[in-house]
């Protein structure tokens, strides 16, 4: 028997890396509708690896200001409805030093949580998620306190397809040096109204949210 059969999941077979473009623009991050991710933000479907059918959509982005993040997906079919919670969580951990080999979180590592509560069914346009610095599970040590305003999401919906908005201050993030240390350690995932988990990746076994070596690895590069 392979090990790809005996973990069932390819995606724990590798650790990920991928290019994280800077976002040059003037905009006032703390407002949604004066900026936007394209294409060149657009991560790789690692998911595909884990959940096949998960059809989501991720980007990232960065600059000195901050971090920056859009994930939609399509809306859970309507006949699922009793089952609707209408909230929405977004987890999003970031390691601002890009620790390798390390499997308890330091004070670089930060789990950051945005919830919606938009009734089942709804639709909405940037409505402010609630969002907060939470602990990490067996962490060595936790990034300094921070102010909530430094954390922004917001949750849109249509008929059809939900989208998600994080904007995280650099003020939010202990050590954040894009010049200086300019690799992320990176993992996030939203559970959507009906349980469904859209990650990045590795998520068939268990969610890797306590040890920073199962994160992505994001080189953040300016464009040309």
């Amino acid at each position: 028997m392979s090990l790809k059969n005996l973990v069932e999941d390819s995606a724990w077979l590798f650790d990920f890396s991928f290019p994280v473009y800077r976002l040059d623009s003037t905009a006032d991050p703390r407002k949604p509708n004066q900026w936007s991710l394209d294409a060149t933000h657009r991560l790789p479907e690692l998911h595909a690896l884990s959940q096949p059918d998960r059809m989501h959509e991720s980007k990232l982005a960065w600059s000195e200001s901050g971090i920056f993040f859009e994930m939609e997906y399509p809306k859970a079919a309507s006949k699922f409805g009793p089952r609707d919670t209408g909230e929405t969580l977004v987890h999003f951990l970031v390691d601002t030093r890009g620790s390798t080999g390390i499997h308890r979180a330091n004070t670089y590592c930060h789990q950051f949580q945005f919830r919606s509560d938009i009734p089942p069914g709804a639709t909405a346009s940037n409505v402010r998620m609630e969002s907060r610095l939470v602990p990490i599970t067996r962490a060595k040590s936790s990034p300094r306190p921070i102010d909530d305003r430094d954390l922004w999401g917001w949750y849109t919906a249509t008929d059809q397809r939900v989208y998600l908005k994080v904007f995280l201050a650099g003020d939010a993030l202990t050590g954040f040096n894009p010049t200086d240390f300019p690799e992320l350690g990176i993992y996030f995932y939203a559970l959507d109204s009906q349980y469904r988990r859209h990650s990045i990746a590795r998520l068939s076994h268990t969610i890797p949210l306590d040890d920073p070596s199962l994160w992505c690895r994001a080189n953040l590069v300016a464009p040309d």
